[in-house]
């Protein structure tokens, strides 16, 4: 994936490093273990997670129908992949049910992204290739949160469509009683918070101005390609 650097967010490899350091002070605070048991523990803890993850990547290859199935998700999940130069180890799949969400998973090859019907019926071409891009980077951890909404951004290729895209994912089936071009005009032109422009819609998704207004400040930055 030579095109990461372009929009890795800042401080995200510092971020986990310290989150990893922290977790094994706390550890080695509430047990009785040295730094060997607690080593040990947390190679254990991992081999378990890889074999749980990797069981679930092989129930999702055998059951769920691949984009190569949905004509659509197809040819977005190939612009996709030119746009963000992604390892062709990372497969896209669609599951038959009616909620906005997608997840990736996987971690190690192959890894695995997953659409619901629902949200691939609620979101436009632009839309639908934000989720995209930004679900490979969600198998690594959290932490690339913004990384990976910036990933969204250079693969659908316009600012609106990944802002759009995460005020659906975030009101859920409720986007519907919102005028979204209307809200993202006010927020990009008037500097209007979504918190005061859609009230408890989004009390649930605090994080969401702090995420659009940073997807804004990358697209408008030297960093951004193109």
């Amino acid at each position: 994936m030579a095109a990461g650097p372009r929009y890795r967010y800042p401080g995200e490899r510092r971020t986990l490093a310290l989150t990893l350091l922290v977790a094994a002070i706390v550890v080695l605070a509430l047990t009785p273990l040295s730094m060997g048991g607690v080593l040990l523990l947390l190679l254990f803890g991992l081999a378990v997670r890889v074999a749980m993850v990797s069981m679930r990547v092989r129930a999702i290859r055998r059951t769920l129908s691949p984009a190569s199935e949905h004509p659509r998700v197809a040819r977005l999940v190939e612009r996709c992949a030119r746009r963000l130069d992604l390892d062709p180890q990372v497969e896209v799949f669609v599951e038959r049910r009616p909620v906005l969400n997608a997840y990736a998973i996987g971690l190690r090859e192959p890894y695995a992204v997953v659409l619901y019907t629902g949200l691939v019926d609620a979101l436009d071409d632009q839309e639908l290739m934000s989720v995209i891009g930004h679900e490979p980077f969600l198998w690594w951890m959290r932490a690339t949160e913004f990384t990976a909404d910036r990933a969204g951004l250079i693969a659908c290729g316009g600012l609106d469509g990944a802002l759009s895209t995460q005020l659906k994912l975030a009101l859920g089936r409720g986007w519907r009683s919102v005028e979204i071009s209307e809200v993202i005009r006010r927020f990009r032109e008037q500097d209007v918070g979504l918190l005061d422009q859609l009230g408890s819609l989004t009390s649930t998704h605090p994080e969401l101005d702090a995420r659009m207004d940073r997807l804004v400040d990358f697209r408008y930055s030297e960093q951004y390609p193109g």
